[in-house]
């Protein structure tokens, strides 16, 4: 992929800190995340990767407990979100006293929380950023409405200008003056063809596609913007479904931790080896080797045990 300096050059930095300086969302640089393409020219190894700072739930005061929990296969003791540094931390802790005066801190904290909250209050990743941008517009004077079914899009001289919703029993149009932004999800539940009008090469044509998208989430949020907007770009990711002991199953996603390590290796069904590891996700998935897209990877990890 060649990479264009107008891109490069985006006014990133001005939406940062415009978010930053207008609410109550706030980024780090990670200490070490190379560029997701290493080998193109002006690829640096740190400099351009963030993430959310981690986030005091409570500031949201009743709304909170609006707020989705992750899932719990990514959830400590049903409740405790931890990020990248934490689980650091808690591999080390039988190692280094830092480490674990870091965890006790976390389970302290955690413990306390459960006393009023059903949950940790201690935000990170995601949850962290919906926390912190539905703090800026509540107050802000911002209205959040929940459980609101979009009808349609309303469309004026070819540009999309407001929604028309239904609204605890009430159908309402809501006119934009700028524009509207659907974040609704709706792709990881769709049926391609059905969907999109076409089958991306990518995607795995296996029956059962599992996703981390809500099951309340449906493919009709997705055609509503097909007229409109055309068909949509994405990027997948790999998940997994683990079955409890009770039969009961387990979505868990492929993202951090469980790919880029020495000793793992990744196969496809037919036991052919197949890409780099520490390639971002998209590549990845796409150099399947030997099965031509139809089946999904196998990893097998010789890593040793600490």
């Amino acid at each position: 992929m060649k990479i264009s300096p107008k891109r490069l050059s985006a006014p990133g930095g001005e939406a940062l800190a415009f978010l930053e300086r207008e609410g109550a969302v706030k980024y780090s640089l990670r200490p070490l995340s190379p560029d997701y393409y290493p080998d193109e020219p002006g690829a640096v190894d740190v400099g351009r990767a963030l993430e959310v700072v981690e986030y005091d739930g409570r500031e949201l005061g009743d709304a909170f407990r609006d707020l989705r929990s992750p899932p719990p296969g990514m959830l400590l003791f049903g409740g405790m979100m931890v990020n990248r540094v934490d689980i650091q931390h808690f591999l080390d802790m039988r190692r280094s006293l830092r480490s674990l005066a870091h965890c006790t801190r976390l389970l302290l904290r955690y413990a306390r929380d459960r006393v009023k909250y059903p949950r940790g209050t201690r935000l990170a990743m995601g949850n962290a950023l919906v926390a912190r941008m539905a703090t800026t517009a509540l107050r802000k004077g911002m209205s959040l409405r929940l459980n609101v079914n979009v009808l349609t899009l309303c469309e004026a001289q070819g540009a999309v200008r407001g929604v028309e919703i239904e609204y605890q029993g009430q159908r309402e149009t809501l006119h934009a003056r700028r524009g509207v932004v659907l974040a609704a999800g709706g792709f990881a539940r769709a049926r391609w063809r059905r969907a999109i009008g076409r089958t991306p090469a990518s995607i795995s044509p296996c029956r059962r596609r599992p996703t981390m998208a809500p099951r309340c989430i449906s493919r009709r949020r997705l055609t509503l913007a097909r007229e409109p907007i055309g068909p949509p770009t994405f990027s997948g990711r790999p998940v997994s479904v683990l079955t409890r002991a009770d039969g009961s199953e387990e979505r868990f996603p492929h993202l951090v931790t469980d790919r880029a390590k020495p000793g793992v290796i990744a196969v496809n069904q037919r036991a052919v080896r197949f890409r780099q590891r520490v390639q971002f996700l998209s590549p990845f998935r796409q150099r399947n080797a030997g099965c031509s897209g139809k089946c999904p990877p196998v990893f097998y990890s010789a890593t040793p045990r600490r």
